[in-house]
């Protein structure tokens, strides 16, 4: 800048005429009309809070991508074509670590091969049982794939699996002592809030099929991923939680006051609510990017309401409205160019192709949007209607 000649003139006013008029509305309406204002602004948050059942804890990895995009459109086509994009691992096993060379092994493995099946969510289920199945129609002769009808069979049938030379193969269904064997339940491609209950479900019937002689446990890698989702999405619910707590204490600390305290808490809340509502309406589920939101505005919107109440406290003579318009216009363009800054900031990610970024942008600047007018509206009615010099003239 010091290669630049100044301007002639400074600036007649500091401020845009605009941005005065409608700092000044705003100031007006909610000194003149504050229970209208509160009003107002907590209906909407009773709007947006019929919302929040709607809202889905859901992590989908294939759907984060555009419609367009290569991996996206493959993988719904091999889902489409073929068979399910998405496994869940199920491993077998005695309780006694006894072999599962037996026909009462094989058939409760069956059942539970068949039962799995029944959920419409699976397309296949991979595993030793297929291959005794082919075994046995080469060895009868027959069409029909059918298992080994009795003990003598199956005994013969793992024999044969045994001296087969395809052995790395065999490993990824069974294991070399037949001890454990892995059914591979091909599902189609879901989201997190699909394939976490759809997987306790199958365990349970699988529990229940197998009885108190056996053991299965749910594994492998697509499953792994839905409980770390849901988990990372549950923590950071939780550090939201700390973080209001954390960050009201030292709001607390700074005021001195548990009523500025209190009324700084409602336009910091409320436009988090807001965004969550309308996640809910909108169809945007609660994923792993979605979940930062919370925690990550809280930090940025709160600067707002402490520096408005921090300055109202400097200039608070025992009269809100007129603290409250001084405020408003003093401290009120700062805001709203700051929050300007940081709103286009957040919504570059807007053009990126991975929708939790998408979304993370476009929502966290929805919250910053409308924290701003909290802040601007809201705050100042609690301030007017909660002025304690006020009840003492009513008094």
């Amino acid at each position: 800048l010091s290669f630049l000649d100044p301007p002639a003139s400074p600036l007649a006013a500091p401020q845009h005429r605009g941005m005065q008029r409608v700092l000044g509305w705003a100031s007006r309406v909610s000194v003149e009309r504050p229970w209208h204002v509160l009003a107002l602004f907590f209906a909407i948050t009773a709007l947006a809070m019929a919302g929040l059942p709607r809202v889905r804890n859901n992590t989908d990895l294939v759907r984060f991508l555009r419609s367009d995009a290569p991996l996206h459109r493959d993988t719904l086509y091999i889902d489409a074509h073929l068979t399910g994009a998405s496994t869940l691992e199920f491993v077998v096993t005695r309780s006694d670590g006894a072999s599962l060379v037996s026909q009462d092994a094989v058939s409760r493995m069956a059942a539970f091969e068949q039962a799995a099946l029944r959920h419409p969510e699976v397309t296949s289920v991979g595993s030793v049982l297929p291959v005794l199945r082919q075994l046995q129609r080469a060895e009868s002769g027959d069409d029909a794939l059918v298992l080994p009808p009795d003990e003598r069979a199956t005994a013969y049938a793992f024999d044969l699996l045994e001296a087969a030379p395809e052995q790395a193969l065999l490993r990824k269904v069974i294991a070399p002592d037949f001890d454990a064997a892995r059914l591979n339940v091909r599902i189609h491609a879901v989201g997190t809030s699909i394939a976490a209950p759809l997987a306790e479900s199958i365990l349970d019937e699988g529990r229940a099929l197998l009885g108190e002689g056996y053991r299965v446990e749910v594994t492998g890698a697509f499953y792994q991923v839905a409980q770390d989702s849901n988990g990372l999405v549950t923590s950071q619910l939780k550090s939201f939680g700390s973080a209001l707590v954390l960050v009201f204490i030292a709001i607390a600390v700074l005021l001195r006051s548990l009523r500025l305290t209190a009324i700084s808490f409602v336009p910091n809340v409320m436009p988090i609510a807001w965004t969550l509502g309308l996640m809910g309406f909108l169809g945007i589920d609660l994923s792993t990017g979605t979940a930062m939101i919370a925690s990550s505005v809280l930090g940025l919107v709160v600067d707002d309401t402490i520096h408005y109440l921090d300055h109202y406290q400097h200039v608070y003579a025992g009269d809100a409205p007129a603290a409250v318009g001084r405020t408003t216009r003093e401290v009120g363009p700062p805001l709203f160019v700051n929050n300007v800054v940081l709103v286009l900031g957040f919504w570059i990610g807007c053009f990126g192709s991975f929708k939790p970024t998408i979304y993370f942008s476009l929502l966290s600047g929805v919250t910053m949007i409308t924290a701003l007018v909290c802040d601007l509206f809201v705050t100042p009615a609690s301030l007017v209607v909660l002025d304690p010099a006020r009840r003492r003239r009513r008094r």
